[in-house]
């Protein structure tokens, strides 16, 4: 496997679907500099490997959009009745 694609790869074993920019050289980047990583990362974008939602934010094809939305509005929550709601399973009945 060569080593272009294994930035590719280490994203898509990660649970997250949203990264930014910043995110993926934390987390992906060891040894590689910032010009690298953007490179890439545009590469991917551009073969649609990875998705540019909005700008300085990538996911993965399927991202959750809660997902995006806790991201893109910092600091955010999801509120305890949405969760009831959206998940009746884990919903208490009084």
């Amino acid at each position: 496997m060569s080593l272009q694609n294994q930035l590719l790869l280490d994203i898509f074993k990660d649970k997250a679907t949203v990264f930014t920019m910043q995110g993926i050289a934390m987390a992906f980047g060891q040894g590689l500099d910032r010009n690298t990583i953007k490179n890439r990362v545009m590469s991917y974008v551009r073969k649609g490997e990875l998705l540019n939602p909005r700008k300085a934010i990538y996911a993965k094809p399927g991202y959750d959009e809660k997902e995006l939305a806790c991201l893109l509005y910092t600091p955010s929550y999801i509120s305890l009745e949405y969760v009831v709601i959206s998940r009746p399973a884990f919903g208490v009945i009084i």
